[in-house]
């Protein structure tokens, strides 16, 4: 059994690259379904490397931001909901800036756990039993900001 202490793991989130913040949601609770198996895939979805399905999800809530200037990479299905993967060259604070101005336009109301530091963080938000969290990190090798939205 491993056992981690999620906010110490949220702390170091900005030292985290893409397939790291990937492994950060299987050891914290997060179980991935098996993407590589031959039932989860059909002639509908494509699966990459790191075992997301290109693209957005077809039922991608319209109460829920899409990050701005950003490019979707693809999404997945944990145990905690859906997890849809972005990229974007814009300035990570203002990412985040511009998707709470929207959720919260949208009824969603800030929860208390949030983590935020000089290279990315983590903010929920939740209405009535649904909850949306946005982890966003700036890679320091690529110049590139990693964006992850989990909603359930």
């Amino acid at each position: 059994m491993i056992l981690i202490n999620r906010k110490a793991l949220a702390s170091s989130f900005y030292n985290f690259n893409f397939l790291s913040i990937i492994m950060m949601l299987m050891l914290s609770g997060h179980y991935l379904f098996a993407a590589e198996s031959d039932t989860l895939k059909n002639k509908f979805n494509y699966y990459n490397e790191l075992g997301l399905i290109e693209g957005m999800p077809f039922d991608y809530p319209s109460d829920i931001p899409l990050p701005m200037n950003s490019k979707c990479i693809g999404h997945m299905t944990t145990s905690e909901g859906v997890v849809v993967t972005f990229e974007s060259n814009d300035i990570w604070n203002n990412i985040l800036y511009d998707f709470a101005l929207r959720i919260e336009s949208n009824g969603y109301k800030k929860k208390e756990k949030e983590n935020i530091n000089d290279y990315g963080g983590f903010v929920a938000w939740v209405k009535d039993e649904k909850e949306v969290n946005i982890m966003i990190a700036k890679q320091f090798e690529s110049e590139k900001v990693e964006i992850a939205v989990t909603y359930n």
